[in-house]
């Protein structure tokens, strides 16, 4: 599994380097029933995967959105 992962370098057959690493490997054992600690592991790279693939198809991001704070729920506040 470690070898899929790719964190260290990717490879295809020819022996060309993947442009981007596609599996996140997270040993479950490791965890022993602790789900916050495991989803924490395994959604540990995505934002930076998602950076990645942005830029290698060429797609920038938006510019921020302005937003009232003044209409923004308050949900939980003095409850």
């Amino acid at each position: 599994m470690d070898t899929l992962d790719g964190d260290s370098g990717l490879y295809n057959s020819r022996g060309e380097k993947a442009k981007r690493d596609l599996v996140q490997f997270v040993p479950f054992r490791n965890f022993k029933g602790n789900q916050t600690a495991l989803a924490k592991a395994v959604l540990a790279e995505v934002p930076e995967q998602l950076v990645d693939y942005n830029k290698l198809i060429g797609r920038k991001p938006r510019p921020a959105s302005q937003v009232d704070i003044t209409k923004v729920a308050m949900e939980g506040i003095n409850q």
